[in-house]
């Protein structure tokens, strides 16, 4: 049976709709892991993503310091000193350039969210590593997907989908798995909370 011309104007409007659809991008988002996810690199993870388009996808583990302190990788690196007392974290399991996230606007490559930033270039290492005002952590390696690959994990389900906040992203590493699964379990069971809590009881 031959499709009827308004059949086939139908199917035309659906593709041409279809393949105008606007990417859905995960960057300046946290992907919390599932309890469930078993994987040992991202098992009980929270992941900055600070890049997310038709090409793949990328971010770092906010909370899974390494052993090996942040002043002995920068002496191996730098002639400059570094007396800070902090962890190097691991940002995931594909090896790449030393990365800071820190808040200063001034040394920054790329913004993330508002006040926060990425950088990788040694100069701005450099400055970044020796002011004190804006936080800061380092991580080696981090974590990549192909754009597919990431949307076929979150639509199984295996990621946690949160916005990502300054605030969040500098907090202790070893709480910010659970609080941030606990926040989108409340929002789950509690749906427009956030609008509960402001609301004026007088005017009820």
């Amino acid at each position: 049976m031959k499709p009827t011309m308004r059949k086939v104007r139908s199917i035309k409007k659906t593709l041409t709709a279809n393949s105008s659809e606007p990417m859905k991008s995960y960057r300046a988002k946290f992907l919390v892991a599932i309890p469930d996810l078993i994987d040992p690199n991202f098992y009980k993870s929270v992941v900055l993503m600070f890049h997310h388009d038709e090409d793949g996808a990328s971010g770092l583990i906010l909370n899974r310091p390494s052993p090996v302190g942040l002043n002995e990788v920068w002496e191996q690196i730098s002639d400059l000193e570094c007396d800070i007392q902090q962890p190097l974290f691991f940002g995931g399991p594909v090896e790449g350039p030393l990365m800071a996230v820190h808040g200063c606007a001034s040394h920054s490559e790329i913004e993330i969210v508002e006040g926060l930033y990425l950088s990788m270039r040694k100069e701005n290492l450099d400055e970044i590593i020796s002011q004190t005002l804006r936080p800061f952590r380092f991580f080696s390696g981090y974590s990549g997907w192909s754009s597919e690959q990431l949307d076929g994990e979150i639509q199984a389900g295996g990621w946690l989908v949160e916005s990502a906040t300054l605030a969040d992203v500098f907090d202790n590493h070893e709480d910010l798995w659970k609080k941030l699964s606990g926040r989108y379990g409340q929002k789950v069971m509690f749906p427009g909370r956030d609008q509960w809590d402001d609301h004026d009881p007088s005017l009820n």
